[in-house]
């Protein structure tokens, strides 16, 4: 029997068909391939709560005049879980010992010199942005986890103090992409700006564009280059011709 009952209710929904290992409500399941990990816990009390990701906005002060506001980017986002880990006063006192060491290694503790593991975070939709939301989402635990002295309980049979429960906080694993590993960060945002270019030129290409001839009118040419006279009105929204009449001779119209 447990030392205390949770008296919350974690929003009941449908499982998802591929999740045959999925955990049951109310369970937090994490999994380490590298190491091989694997950890099964319950949700604390109170929700597991995004507390950082959103916005990025940043202010860009001015002397003597209003802020302006900028965009930089936005951190991955980091959500803090809630956790109780399966005591009870006849319990094995060994196998509780084994999934706190179990969590530490998955902060980082342990021979791994590469820092905490990427996690696979399921609690079938109650904690935000999950394996039940986000399939491909991979989490790091982020920050020293928060162990809770109330849910700290002294085993009668070894004297030993298990700590139970507490929260931490998991961080998104986003991982830089380049397209050629042997150039530099600088070097794709110089060829980005060649092929944005590029693309730009091609846009612009002669075949895109059509002189204004004597006698022309924007359905005439929409029936000559766009083989339907009823486009004219996308010709002049193109060139901010508000007068079709006042077609210009020598004007160099876009064509979409």
């Amino acid at each position: 029997m447990l030392p205390f009952q949770p008296s919350w209710k974690q929003p009941a929904r449908r499982p998802p068909k591929h999740s045959a290992d999925r955990p049951s409500i109310g369970r937090l399941s994490l999994t380490s391939d590298d190491p091989p990990l694997r950890l099964m816990m319950q949700l604390g009390k109170g929700p597991a709560v995004v507390v950082d990701g959103y916005g990025g906005v940043v202010l860009r002060p001015r002397p003597k005049r209003r802020a302006t506001t900028g965009w930089e980017g936005r951190n991955p986002i980091a959500v803090r879980i809630p956790f109780l880990i399966d005591y009870s006063d006849e319990g094995d006192t060994a196998a509780c010992e084994e999934k706190i060491w179990t969590l530490e290694q998955m902060a980082g503790l342990g021979d791994a010199d590469d820092g905490p593991p990427e996690l696979v975070v399921n609690a079938s939709g109650a904690v935000p942005h999950d394996y039940y939301h986000r399939k491909y989402h991979r989490w790091k635990i982020e920050s020293n986890i928060e162990w809770d002295e109330d849910l700290i309980w002294k085993d009668e049979n070894s004297g030993l103090h298990l700590r139970t429960g507490g929260a931490f906080v998991v961080r998104q694993v986003v991982k830089e992409q380049r397209l050629d590993p042997t150039k530099t960060a600088a070097e794709e945002v110089r060829d980005k700006g060649k092929r944005k270019k590029r693309k730009e030129g091609k846009k612009s290409s002669p075949s895109n564009r059509y002189t204004v001839k004597v006698g022309d009118t924007l359905q005439s040419i929409a029936k000559d280059k766009l083989d339907n006279a009823d486009r004219w009105d996308e010709i002049a929204d193109l060139n901010d011709i508000d007068d079709p009449r006042s077609l210009q001779v020598g004007k160099v119209l876009k064509l979409p």
